[in-house]
Parts: C-alpha cells; structure tokens; sequence
C-alpha cells in the first residue's frame, strides 16, 4: 500500500481544558463576590473538588448547568465538622486566609502526603493582619478564627510558594483597612501572582 501525505490547511475549532489553577481562583473569587457568578468550562479535579466540597460546607451554592458552574457568593456560615483539602495544597492555602471571613472557627484538614509541607509562611502573616489562627503539629490541622482580618502591614518571603502571596491578594479587599504586602525575597512564580 502507498500512503500519499501532502500539505493541507486546518481549519475548525477546539475547546482546550481549563487548568486547575484557574479553576480554583476563579472559585474563590466567585465565592468571596456577591450574588452570582458563572464559571465557563471549569475543570473537574481532586483538586478542584476539594475547593468546591469547601465552600459548599460554608454556605456557598455551586449550581452544574452544561459545562458551568453558577456559584451563589458572598455569604458564608459556620461550617459543621471539619473542612478537608485533600492533597490540595493550594486548597489548603488559599482557604486558610478565606476562612478569616468565615463566622466562628474553621477547622482545615488534608490528607497525610500534605501535612509535611509547612504551613508557618501562610499564618505569619495573617497573624501580622490581625487574623487568629494557629496549626496542630500532631493532626496537621489547621485553625482559623473568622471575622479577626483587621488588614494592615504584612511582610512575607516570595521564594517559597506563590501560593502564599495569592492568598493574602484573595483576602485583602475585604479587610477592614488597607492591606500593604511586602515580599523579603524575589517573587516565586510570578505568573500565578499574575493570574491571582
């Protein structure tokens, strides 16, 4: 058989996949927003899931219409039980700071593979911002007092995660003063801060 290849044009469209870094930011800023948002083409995930099961334990509505998600924000409410990242360690970051504007105290927990990875970079400066919170180091987990983000002057490295510095950037609107953020180190992983 003889198999002839020439050159041709191509034409169409694709639907690429969302990541799962923007999937989670977009989440949480549709959480933090009042009334309601719609998230095209999210990307289901552990991860992801781990984010959205969150929110729904604190009040927050995620609706599935086709290939959406209509998130109802703005209002959330103590949570019963523990709240469970998983393996998400960027669940577990960014929740932590949201849950500073959680009524009453917010438990977090992840699964074992996480509970080595530090957590001190994230509560130093929330604590700086007024916010009560502390870790277990024997059950890995994490305690959030809500309603404490005061806002203010928080210093904080920029080499060790990204993750950190977009955590404070998803909170500091909705603190009670002015939020000034200042990196001891070169900025890590400049682009997640970017699309934070």
């Amino acid at each position: 058989m003889k198999i002839s290849i020439s050159k041709s044009s191509i034409r169409g469209a694709v639907s690429a996949p969302s990541s799962k870094s923007y999937t989670i930011r977009a989440l949480i800023c549709a959480a933090l927003a009042e009334g309601k948002s719609e998230i095209r083409q999210p990307l289901g995930s552990e991860d992801t899931a781990a984010c959205r099961g969150i929110f729904e334990k604190l009040g927050i509505r995620v609706e599935e219409t086709g290939n959406s998600w209509i998130v109802h924000g703005g209002r959330f409410h103590r949570p019963e039980g523990d709240l469970f990242c998983n393996e998400s360690a960027a669940t577990q970051r960014f929740m932590t700071a949201v849950c500073s504007l959680v009524p009453g105290t917010c438990r977090l927990t992840v699964a074992p593979s996480l509970r080595k990875r530090p957590v001190e970079p994230m509560l130093r400066p929330l604590k700086q911002l007024g916010v009560e919170c502390g870790f277990d180091t024997s059950t890995g987990t994490i305690s959030v007092h809500g309603g404490t983000l005061k806002g203010g002057y928080a210093e904080m490295p920029g080499d060790i995660s990204s993750q950190y510095v977009s955590a404070l950037l998803f909170i500091a609107p909705l603190a009670r003063e002015a939020v000034t953020i200042r990196l001891t180190t070169p900025l890590e992983s400049k682009p997640y801060v970017m699309m934070t």
